[in-house]
């Protein structure tokens, strides 16, 4: 994050040790959870793909909608 706003950064590189206590508690659907709220939590365009796509999902409903009613 600090590169984001530019600060230099540089990698640092190391050799991580095998688990120490066993197996992760962590399922797929606490990741998928986790990847959710860190790709919503530094961005707009979600909020904004989400209101684009109920726009579009409200026009097509009501275009239907007036069909549906003209055609009887």
């Amino acid at each position: 994050m600090f590169a984001w706003v530019g600060f230099p950064s540089k990698p640092i590189l190391y050799d991580r040790a095998p688990r120490a206590a066993g197996e992760t508690k962590w399922s797929y659907w606490k990741l998928w959870n986790l990847a959710i709220e860190g790709f919503t939590s530094f961005s707009v365009l979600p909020l904004k793909l989400a209101t684009y796509i109920g726009v579009v999902v409200a026009l097509v409903a009501a275009l239907f909608g007036w069909l549906w009613c003209c055609a009887r």
